[in-house]
Protein backbone atom coordinates (compact mmCIF):
# COMPACT_ATOMS: atom_id res chain seq x y z
CA UNK A 1 0.00 0.00 0.00
CA UNK A 2 1.48 3.41 -0.98
CA UNK A 3 2.22 6.00 1.73
CA UNK A 4 -0.51 8.31 0.43
CA UNK A 5 -3.09 5.59 0.94
CA UNK A 6 -1.89 4.96 4.51
CA UNK A 7 -2.10 8.68 5.30
CA UNK A 8 -5.57 8.90 3.80
CA UNK A 9 -6.95 5.96 5.75
CA UNK A 10 -5.29 7.10 8.98
CA UNK A 11 -6.86 10.55 8.72
CA UNK A 12 -10.24 9.02 7.99
CA UNK A 13 -9.87 6.71 11.00
CA UNK A 14 -9.06 9.65 13.28
CA UNK A 15 -12.21 11.42 12.12
CA UNK A 16 -14.36 8.34 12.75
CA UNK A 17 -12.70 7.50 16.08
CA UNK A 18 -14.53 10.31 17.86
CA UNK A 19 -17.62 8.10 17.69
CA UNK A 20 -15.96 4.94 18.98
CA UNK A 21 -13.75 2.06 17.77
CA UNK A 22 -12.69 2.02 14.14
CA UNK A 23 -12.17 -0.99 11.88
CA UNK A 24 -9.38 -0.56 9.32
CA UNK A 25 -9.27 -2.44 6.02
CA UNK A 26 -6.08 -2.86 4.03
CA UNK A 27 -6.56 -1.52 0.51
CA UNK A 28 -5.34 -3.98 -2.12
CA UNK A 29 -5.15 -3.42 -5.85
CA UNK A 30 -8.24 -4.38 -7.82
CA UNK A 31 -8.09 -7.76 -9.53
CA UNK A 32 -6.98 -7.57 -13.17
CA UNK A 33 -5.63 -4.04 -12.77
CA UNK A 34 -2.03 -2.86 -12.41
CA UNK A 35 -0.92 -1.31 -9.14
CA UNK A 36 -2.03 2.30 -8.68
CA UNK A 37 0.57 5.06 -8.98
CA UNK A 38 0.71 8.75 -8.13
CA UNK A 39 0.55 10.62 -4.86
CA UNK A 40 -1.81 12.83 -2.95
CA UNK A 41 -1.38 15.19 -0.05
CA UNK A 42 -2.14 14.48 3.57
CA UNK A 43 -5.85 14.14 4.16
CA UNK A 44 -7.50 16.44 6.68
CA UNK A 45 -10.82 15.53 8.27
CA UNK A 46 -13.02 18.49 9.07
CA UNK A 47 -16.49 18.98 10.49
CA UNK A 48 -18.65 21.96 9.64
CA UNK A 49 -17.50 23.94 12.64
CA UNK A 50 -13.85 23.74 11.52
CA UNK A 51 -14.19 24.16 7.78
CA UNK A 52 -13.53 27.91 7.54
CA UNK A 53 -10.33 27.31 5.55
CA UNK A 54 -12.39 25.52 2.90
CA UNK A 55 -15.71 27.30 2.66
CA UNK A 56 -15.69 30.65 4.43
CA UNK A 57 -12.72 31.86 2.41
CA UNK A 58 -12.91 32.49 -1.31
CA UNK A 59 -12.26 29.42 -3.45
CA UNK A 60 -10.12 29.68 -6.62
CA UNK A 61 -11.75 30.74 -9.85
CA UNK A 62 -10.66 27.66 -11.79
CA UNK A 63 -12.36 24.83 -9.97
CA UNK A 64 -14.61 21.89 -10.78
CA UNK A 65 -17.63 20.38 -9.01
CA UNK A 66 -17.82 16.59 -9.04
CA UNK A 67 -21.29 15.32 -8.25
CA UNK A 68 -21.95 11.73 -7.15
CA UNK A 69 -25.10 10.17 -5.74
CA UNK A 70 -26.42 12.51 -3.03
CA UNK A 71 -28.11 11.75 0.30
CA UNK A 72 -31.22 13.75 -0.67
CA UNK A 73 -32.71 14.38 -4.08
CA UNK A 74 -33.28 18.02 -3.11
CA UNK A 75 -29.51 18.50 -2.66
CA UNK A 76 -29.03 18.50 -6.43
CA UNK A 77 -30.41 22.01 -6.94
CA UNK A 78 -28.17 23.46 -4.21
CA UNK A 79 -25.06 22.02 -5.85
CA UNK A 80 -26.10 23.13 -9.34
CA UNK A 81 -26.82 26.63 -8.00
CA UNK A 82 -23.34 26.69 -6.48
CA UNK A 83 -21.87 25.76 -9.85
CA UNK A 84 -23.75 28.61 -11.52
CA UNK A 85 -22.65 31.06 -8.84
CA UNK A 86 -18.97 30.10 -9.09
CA UNK A 87 -18.94 29.62 -12.85
CA UNK A 88 -17.49 26.13 -12.35
CA UNK A 89 -18.20 23.16 -14.60
CA UNK A 90 -20.30 20.43 -12.93
CA UNK A 91 -19.33 16.83 -13.73
CA UNK A 92 -22.42 14.89 -12.68
CA UNK A 93 -22.58 11.12 -12.27
CA UNK A 94 -25.68 9.45 -13.71
CA UNK A 95 -26.79 8.43 -10.20
CA UNK A 96 -26.58 12.02 -8.93
CA UNK A 97 -29.89 12.67 -10.71
CA UNK A 98 -28.57 16.06 -11.79
CA UNK A 99 -29.21 15.02 -15.39
CA UNK A 100 -32.95 15.30 -14.80
CA UNK A 101 -32.50 19.03 -14.11
CA UNK A 102 -31.82 21.85 -16.56
CA UNK A 103 -28.31 21.57 -17.95
CA UNK A 104 -26.86 24.73 -16.38
CA UNK A 105 -23.09 24.39 -16.13
CA UNK A 106 -23.07 20.60 -16.49
CA UNK A 107 -20.36 19.10 -18.69
CA UNK A 108 -22.01 15.95 -19.94
CA UNK A 109 -19.23 14.26 -21.88
CA UNK A 110 -16.46 14.68 -19.34
CA UNK A 111 -15.34 11.05 -19.68
CA UNK A 112 -14.40 11.76 -23.30
CA UNK A 113 -12.29 14.82 -22.44
CA UNK A 114 -8.87 13.44 -21.54
CA UNK A 115 -6.85 16.66 -21.72
CA UNK A 116 -8.76 18.90 -19.34
CA UNK A 117 -7.80 22.45 -18.41
CA UNK A 118 -5.62 22.65 -15.29
CA UNK A 119 -7.87 22.55 -12.23
CA UNK A 120 -7.04 24.51 -9.05
CA UNK A 121 -9.68 22.95 -6.80
CA UNK A 122 -12.32 20.21 -6.73
CA UNK A 123 -15.46 20.10 -4.63
CA UNK A 124 -16.78 16.52 -4.65
CA UNK A 125 -20.31 16.11 -3.32
CA UNK A 126 -21.82 12.75 -2.37
CA UNK A 127 -20.65 9.26 -3.20
CA UNK A 128 -17.90 8.14 -5.56
CA UNK A 129 -18.39 8.33 -9.30
CA UNK A 130 -19.20 5.44 -11.60
CA UNK A 131 -16.44 6.74 -13.88
CA UNK A 132 -12.94 5.41 -13.40
CA UNK A 133 -11.48 7.62 -16.12
CA UNK A 134 -12.09 10.80 -14.15
CA UNK A 135 -9.09 11.39 -11.89
CA UNK A 136 -8.65 15.08 -11.12
CA UNK A 137 -5.43 15.44 -9.16
CA UNK A 138 -5.11 18.81 -7.44
CA UNK A 139 -3.81 20.23 -4.17
CA UNK A 140 -7.35 21.06 -3.04
CA UNK A 141 -9.72 18.10 -3.50
CA UNK A 142 -12.48 18.42 -0.91
CA UNK A 143 -15.17 15.82 -0.30
CA UNK A 144 -18.47 17.03 1.19
CA UNK A 145 -21.11 14.73 2.64
CA UNK A 146 -23.19 14.44 5.83
CA UNK A 147 -21.93 10.86 6.05
CA UNK A 148 -18.44 9.64 6.89
CA UNK A 149 -18.41 6.72 4.45
CA UNK A 150 -15.19 5.97 2.61
CA UNK A 151 -15.56 7.21 -0.98
CA UNK A 152 -12.02 7.62 -2.23
CA UNK A 153 -10.73 4.46 -3.98
CA UNK A 154 -8.20 6.48 -6.01
CA UNK A 155 -6.91 8.41 -2.95
CA UNK A 156 -7.42 11.83 -4.52
CA UNK A 157 -9.16 13.57 -1.62
CA UNK A 158 -7.05 15.98 0.43
CA UNK A 159 -9.75 17.17 2.87
CA UNK A 160 -13.20 16.13 4.07
CA UNK A 161 -16.13 18.18 5.27
CA UNK A 162 -18.89 16.44 7.21
CA UNK A 163 -21.86 18.69 6.52
CA UNK A 164 -25.35 18.83 5.10
CA UNK A 165 -25.00 19.72 1.41
CA UNK A 166 -27.17 22.91 1.38
CA UNK A 167 -25.44 24.30 4.47
CA UNK A 168 -22.05 23.92 2.86
CA UNK A 169 -23.14 25.35 -0.50
CA UNK A 170 -24.49 28.48 1.16
CA UNK A 171 -21.08 29.24 2.69
CA UNK A 172 -18.91 28.97 -0.42
CA UNK A 173 -17.95 32.13 -2.29
CA UNK A 174 -15.47 32.82 -5.05
CA UNK A 175 -14.48 35.05 -7.95
CA UNK A 176 -16.09 34.07 -11.26
CA UNK A 177 -14.08 33.75 -14.47
CA UNK A 178 -16.54 33.50 -17.42
CA UNK A 179 -13.82 32.12 -19.69
CA UNK A 180 -13.23 29.15 -17.39
CA UNK A 181 -16.61 27.54 -17.89
CA UNK A 182 -16.55 28.49 -21.57
CA UNK A 183 -13.40 26.39 -22.09
CA UNK A 184 -15.14 23.33 -20.72
CA UNK A 185 -18.32 23.94 -22.69
CA UNK A 186 -16.31 24.16 -25.91
CA UNK A 187 -14.64 20.83 -25.18
CA UNK A 188 -17.99 19.30 -24.21
CA UNK A 189 -19.64 20.46 -27.44
CA UNK A 190 -16.77 19.14 -29.52
CA UNK A 191 -16.88 15.77 -27.77
CA UNK A 192 -20.65 15.59 -28.32
CA UNK A 193 -20.21 16.37 -32.01
CA UNK A 194 -17.54 13.69 -32.42
CA UNK A 195 -19.75 11.16 -30.66
CA UNK A 196 -22.63 12.01 -32.98
CA UNK A 197 -20.41 11.25 -35.97
CA UNK A 198 -19.07 8.06 -34.43
CA UNK A 199 -22.59 6.75 -33.80
CA UNK A 200 -23.70 7.24 -37.40
CA UNK A 201 -24.24 3.78 -38.89
CA UNK A 202 -23.10 2.25 -35.58
CA UNK A 203 -23.76 -1.44 -34.89
CA UNK A 204 -26.49 -2.38 -32.43
CA UNK A 205 -24.64 -2.50 -29.13
CA UNK A 206 -25.34 -1.62 -25.49
CA UNK A 207 -23.83 1.79 -26.25
CA UNK A 208 -26.24 2.62 -29.08
CA UNK A 209 -29.14 1.17 -27.07
CA UNK A 210 -28.57 3.38 -24.00
CA UNK A 211 -27.95 6.40 -26.21
CA UNK A 212 -31.32 5.81 -27.87
CA UNK A 213 -33.27 5.91 -24.60
CA UNK A 214 -33.38 9.71 -24.54
CA UNK A 215 -37.18 9.96 -24.28
CA UNK A 216 -38.12 8.13 -21.09
CA UNK A 217 -41.59 9.70 -20.77
CA UNK A 218 -41.53 10.11 -17.01
CA UNK A 219 -40.12 6.68 -16.18
CA UNK A 220 -37.75 5.95 -13.34
CA UNK A 221 -34.65 4.13 -14.60
CA UNK A 222 -33.01 1.21 -12.80
CA UNK A 223 -29.54 0.26 -14.04
CA UNK A 224 -27.76 -3.03 -13.54
CA UNK A 225 -24.09 -3.10 -12.61
CA UNK A 226 -21.28 -4.03 -14.97
CA UNK A 227 -21.88 -2.47 -18.41
CA UNK A 228 -25.45 -1.01 -18.14
CA UNK A 229 -24.51 1.55 -15.45
CA UNK A 230 -21.34 2.48 -17.33
CA UNK A 231 -23.03 2.79 -20.72
CA UNK A 232 -25.72 4.97 -19.11
CA UNK A 233 -23.08 7.14 -17.45
CA UNK A 234 -21.40 7.71 -20.81
CA UNK A 235 -24.40 8.09 -23.10
CA UNK A 236 -27.75 8.57 -21.31
CA UNK A 237 -28.77 12.22 -20.81
CA UNK A 238 -32.59 12.51 -20.72
CA UNK A 239 -34.19 15.40 -18.86
CA UNK A 240 -37.64 13.85 -18.55
CA UNK A 241 -36.80 10.82 -16.38
CA UNK A 242 -38.03 10.49 -12.81
CA UNK A 243 -34.64 9.47 -11.49
CA UNK A 244 -31.81 6.97 -11.91
CA UNK A 245 -31.24 4.10 -9.49
CA UNK A 246 -28.78 1.24 -9.10
CA UNK A 247 -27.56 -1.27 -6.50
CA UNK A 248 -23.92 -0.22 -6.25
CA UNK A 249 -21.45 -1.95 -3.97
CA UNK A 250 -21.42 -5.46 -2.54
CA UNK A 251 -25.01 -6.12 -3.64
CA UNK A 252 -23.61 -6.26 -7.17
CA UNK A 253 -25.36 -8.78 -9.36
CA UNK A 254 -27.94 -10.08 -6.87
CA UNK A 255 -31.61 -9.16 -6.58
CA UNK A 256 -31.75 -6.58 -9.35
CA UNK A 257 -35.08 -7.66 -10.85
CA UNK A 258 -36.65 -7.59 -7.38
CA UNK A 259 -35.19 -4.16 -6.72
CA UNK A 260 -36.58 -2.79 -9.98
CA UNK A 261 -40.05 -4.06 -9.07
CA UNK A 262 -39.69 -2.60 -5.57
CA UNK A 263 -38.72 0.75 -7.10
CA UNK A 264 -41.89 0.75 -9.20
CA UNK A 265 -44.11 -0.20 -6.28
CA UNK A 266 -42.48 2.26 -3.88
CA UNK A 267 -42.36 5.24 -6.22
CA UNK A 268 -45.61 4.59 -8.07
CA UNK A 269 -43.75 5.43 -11.30
CA UNK A 270 -43.31 3.19 -14.34
CA UNK A 271 -39.80 1.77 -14.45
CA UNK A 272 -37.39 0.89 -17.22
CA UNK A 273 -34.80 -1.54 -15.86
CA UNK A 274 -31.71 -2.20 -18.00
CA UNK A 275 -29.89 -5.33 -16.86
CA UNK A 276 -27.28 -7.69 -18.23
CA UNK A 277 -28.07 -11.31 -18.99
CA UNK A 278 -26.06 -12.76 -16.09
CA UNK A 279 -27.67 -10.29 -13.68
CA UNK A 280 -31.12 -11.35 -14.87
CA UNK A 281 -30.28 -15.04 -14.63
CA UNK A 282 -29.12 -14.53 -11.03
CA UNK A 283 -32.58 -13.23 -10.11
CA UNK A 284 -34.80 -15.16 -12.49
CA UNK A 285 -37.25 -16.19 -9.76
CA UNK A 286 -38.12 -12.50 -9.25
CA UNK A 287 -39.94 -12.60 -12.58
CA UNK A 288 -42.83 -13.79 -10.39
CA UNK A 289 -42.77 -10.34 -8.74
CA UNK A 290 -42.56 -8.69 -12.13
CA UNK A 291 -45.72 -10.50 -13.25
CA UNK A 292 -47.73 -9.00 -10.39
CA UNK A 293 -46.25 -5.48 -10.46
CA UNK A 294 -49.05 -2.92 -10.05
CA UNK A 295 -46.98 -0.33 -11.96
CA UNK A 296 -45.58 -1.12 -15.45
CA UNK A 297 -41.98 -2.34 -15.51
CA UNK A 298 -40.07 -2.84 -18.74
CA UNK A 299 -37.21 -5.24 -18.06
CA UNK A 300 -34.62 -4.61 -20.79
CA UNK A 301 -32.16 -7.51 -20.83
CA UNK A 302 -28.95 -7.05 -22.79
CA UNK A 303 -28.16 -10.61 -23.82
CA UNK A 304 -24.59 -10.78 -25.07
CA UNK A 305 -24.18 -14.37 -23.90
CA UNK A 306 -22.02 -13.73 -20.85
CA UNK A 307 -20.09 -11.16 -18.85
CA UNK A 308 -19.63 -8.26 -21.24
CA UNK A 309 -17.44 -6.07 -19.05
CA UNK A 310 -14.51 -8.49 -19.18
CA UNK A 311 -14.24 -8.08 -22.96
CA UNK A 312 -13.04 -4.52 -22.29
CA UNK A 313 -10.11 -5.69 -20.16
CA UNK A 314 -6.72 -7.19 -20.97
CA UNK A 315 -7.93 -10.65 -19.91
CA UNK A 316 -9.97 -10.74 -23.14
CA UNK A 317 -6.73 -11.91 -24.81
CA UNK A 318 -6.38 -14.90 -22.47
CA UNK A 319 -6.68 -18.20 -24.40
CA UNK A 320 -9.04 -19.45 -21.69
CA UNK A 321 -11.05 -16.23 -21.59
CA UNK A 322 -14.39 -17.80 -22.45
CA UNK A 323 -14.00 -20.54 -19.86
CA UNK A 324 -12.76 -18.33 -17.01
CA UNK A 325 -14.27 -14.90 -17.74
CA UNK A 326 -16.80 -14.91 -20.57
CA UNK A 327 -19.32 -17.26 -18.92
CA UNK A 328 -21.18 -17.92 -22.15
CA UNK A 329 -24.48 -19.67 -21.38
CA UNK A 330 -26.33 -19.91 -24.69
CA UNK A 331 -29.68 -19.07 -23.07
CA UNK A 332 -32.51 -16.73 -24.04
CA UNK A 333 -35.33 -15.21 -22.00
CA UNK A 334 -38.41 -15.76 -24.17
CA UNK A 335 -39.47 -18.99 -22.49
CA UNK A 336 -38.74 -17.61 -19.02
CA UNK A 337 -41.09 -14.70 -19.73
CA UNK A 338 -43.77 -17.08 -21.02
CA UNK A 339 -43.40 -19.33 -17.98
CA UNK A 340 -44.29 -16.39 -15.72
CA UNK A 341 -46.99 -15.06 -18.05
CA UNK A 342 -45.10 -11.88 -18.92
CA UNK A 343 -45.10 -10.19 -22.33
CA UNK A 344 -41.92 -10.60 -24.35
CA UNK A 345 -40.29 -8.64 -27.18
CA UNK A 346 -37.01 -9.43 -28.91
CA UNK A 347 -35.12 -6.49 -30.43
CA UNK A 348 -32.16 -6.51 -32.80
CA UNK A 349 -31.89 -2.81 -33.64
CA UNK A 350 -32.21 0.65 -32.13
CA UNK A 351 -35.49 1.27 -33.98
CA UNK A 352 -36.98 -1.95 -32.61
CA UNK A 353 -35.88 -0.99 -29.10
CA UNK A 354 -37.46 2.46 -29.34
CA UNK A 355 -40.69 0.89 -30.60
CA UNK A 356 -40.68 -1.62 -27.73
CA UNK A 357 -40.46 1.24 -25.23
CA UNK A 358 -43.78 2.56 -26.56
CA UNK A 359 -45.70 -0.64 -25.80
CA UNK A 360 -48.02 -0.58 -22.81
CA UNK A 361 -47.68 -2.68 -19.68
CA UNK A 362 -45.02 -4.84 -18.11
CA UNK A 363 -42.82 -6.89 -20.42
CA UNK A 364 -39.37 -8.38 -20.95
CA UNK A 365 -37.44 -6.74 -23.79
CA UNK A 366 -34.49 -8.87 -24.84
CA UNK A 367 -31.73 -7.06 -26.75
CA UNK A 368 -29.50 -9.44 -28.70
CA UNK A 369 -26.01 -7.95 -28.68
CA UNK A 370 -22.39 -9.08 -29.02
CA UNK A 371 -19.70 -8.74 -26.35
CA UNK A 372 -16.94 -8.64 -28.93
CA UNK A 373 -18.72 -6.13 -31.15
CA UNK A 374 -19.39 -3.79 -28.24
CA UNK A 375 -15.75 -3.91 -27.11
CA UNK A 376 -14.57 -3.16 -30.64
CA UNK A 377 -17.06 -0.29 -30.93
CA UNK A 378 -15.74 1.22 -27.70
CA UNK A 379 -12.22 1.16 -29.14
CA UNK A 380 -13.59 2.89 -32.22
CA UNK A 381 -15.23 5.55 -30.05
CA UNK A 382 -11.99 6.27 -28.22
CA UNK A 383 -10.13 6.66 -31.47
CA UNK A 384 -12.85 8.66 -33.20
CA UNK A 385 -13.56 11.03 -30.30
CA UNK A 386 -10.44 11.37 -28.19
CA UNK A 387 -7.80 11.21 -30.93
CA UNK A 388 -9.64 13.76 -33.12
CA UNK A 389 -10.54 15.98 -30.18
CA UNK A 390 -6.96 16.35 -29.01
CA UNK A 391 -5.00 15.86 -32.24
Amino acid sequence: MPEAAVRSQAAHAVMRAKNGPVHLNCHCREPLYPAASGSVGKQIALDLGRMCSVAAHTVPAHGVIVLGRLPKRSDVKDVLSLGERLGWPVLADVLSNARTEAKGSQIRHFDWITEMPEVEAVLHFGERMVSKRLKLQTKMYTHISPHTHWNDPSHLITSRVVSEIPEFCNLVTGAKDPEWLSQWQTLDAEAASRLDLAFENAPFTESSALRALHNLSGHAVFLGNSMPIREADWFLFPENAKGFFCNRGLSGIDGNVATAVGLAEGSGKPVIAVLGDLTTLHDLNSLALLRHASVPVKLVVSNNDGGGIFSHLAVAEDPEFEKLWGFGHGLGFEHAAKMFGIGYVRVDSVNELVAAMQTAGTCVVEMITSRKENALFHKHLKEAVISHLFA
